[in-house]
């Protein structure tokens, strides 16, 4: 804890251990590295059987197992949500340009 100016601050570190095992760069970088196997195994299933792949591990047991164990389930459950929100998209989109 810091005192400046008679205002207390908190220190950013986290008081969860948990969550902050995940945030250190070499932890986020496992997790990227893991969810982008299980991305392109998901991929390779839906190309080889012309089909929606399965979220829950069941087309790609082993490499889910190492997203979920290397990823926090918010950012699991955020990836996946963007990778269906790019899937629904056309391939030839482009995002509109603010000005």
């Amino acid at each position: 804890m810091k005192v400046e100016n008679d205002v207390v601050q908190e220190d950013k570190e986290s008081s969860n251990p948990v969550v902050d095992n995940y945030l250190s760069a070499k932890k986020r970088e496992r997790c990227y590295e893991a969810r982008d196997r299980y991305f392109l195994c998901l991929d390779n299933v839906e190309r080889r059987n012309g089909r929606q792949a399965s979220y829950d591990g069941v087309d790609c047991i082993e490499e889910y197992r190492q997203y979920t164990n290397h990823c926090l389930s918010s950012w699991v459950r955020y990836f996946n949500q963007q990778r269906k929100i790019a899937q629904s998209k056309p391939r030839d989109f482009v995002p509109k340009q603010n000005k």
